[in-house]
């Protein structure tokens, strides 16, 4: 259920140089299982206490890359969430605007833990999860496909480590995300 692609010195290299001049729109998170880590919402912003949408940070050569490195896994993602530092993320599943498939870019070292209950990208009866096995990786300069709906926690291991979570939108948040990003449309007037 996890899998992990390496990514070329070349991604790496493109991929800080762009996210360093972001690093003026890193913020300290709000949510309890990562406090204190500095992060920012990229392309549209998930509000946990309000359950919306809101505009996140628009970097459009970041998000392009991001879907270049996703386009040949299939995966398109709709949101992102950009992280950096040494903050420990505690154990957590995605909130519930998230898809079950996720893609997490992993810029530096970084060990994440990882329970695979879900046995596959979707949601089954309490009966038919896998038993709680937890596994620690060890994950450098990589892509990560994984099912952001299982228990997973991380520990970033350099200051400069980053890491950019991208999801597709769940079916039961769709129609808010459509309608949002249909009321965020400039007038054609």
């Amino acid at each position: 259920m996890i899998k992990t692609y390496g990514l070329t010195p070349a991604d790496v290299q493109a991929l800080r140089a762009l996210l360093l001049p972001l690093d003026t729109q890193l913020q300290p998170d709000v949510s309890n299982y990562a406090s204190g880590r500095q992060r920012f919402w990229l392309q549209h912003q998930w509000d946990l206490q309000h359950r919306c949408f809101l505009p996140g940070v628009k970097a459009p050569a970041l998000w392009q890359h991001c879907q270049s490195l996703c386009q040949p896994l299939g995966f398109v993602p709709a949101i992102g969430l950009v992280a950096k530092g040494e903050q420990r993320i505690r154990r957590h599943r995605d909130d519930s605007y998230a898809a079950f498939k996720a893609v997490s870019i992993q810029i530096g070292p970084a060990e994440w833990t990882y329970d695979a209950q879900y046995p596959d990208y979707a949601w089954v009866p309490q009966a038919a999860l896998n038993p709680s096995n937890p596994r620690t990786y060890r994950l450098t300069d990589c892509l990560v496909v994984f099912n952001c709906k299982n228990p997973h926690a991380a520990t970033p291991l350099s200051a400069d480590r980053y890491s950019i979570n991208l999801w597709q939108i769940s079916r039961r948040y769709q129609a808010a995300f459509d309608q949002y990003r249909q009321d965020c449309r400039p007038s054609s007037d």
